[in-house]
């Protein structure tokens, strides 16, 4: 099954969000990645990154990928009425240190629930 993701990245430096979304379509993604820039309170600019997920693995591929190209340590995720957090926590909590993840389960889903914080 199906599920919109957001998985929103960000770096100090500068990201060119049209190369992440070229890098990510010849892989065979469709995706749509618009630009942004946050305050954390440094700024950061980052990329949000809509897609659909067919599973956990498809998520942490999709992560895995850009972690390494971009050099990110974490990034937001939300899957569609399931969860909202760090990717950490959602791949694997025990690699999410408390001070970055603020994650919290929407719906108690099996396939997707790892662990909640509040």
């Amino acid at each position: 099954m199906n599920h919109t993701s957001i998985l929103s990245i960000s770096h100090k430096n500068k990201l060119d969000c049209e190369n992440v979304a070229e890098f990510l379509g010849k892989i065979g993604f469709l995706v749509d990645v618009t630009s942004n820039i946050s305050m954390q309170p440094n700024k950061e600019y980052g990329c949000r990154i809509l897609y659909n997920a067919n599973s956990k693995k498809d998520i942490s591929y999709t992560w895995n990928l850009l972690k390494n190209k971009y050099n990110l340590e974490c990034a937001h995720l939300k899957v569609e009425n399931k969860f909202s957090g760090c990717v950490l926590d959602f791949l694997k909590p025990s690699i999410c240190s408390n001070n970055i993840c603020n994650s919290k389960v929407i719906y108690d889903n099996p396939e997707y629930v790892i662990k909640s914080y509040d």
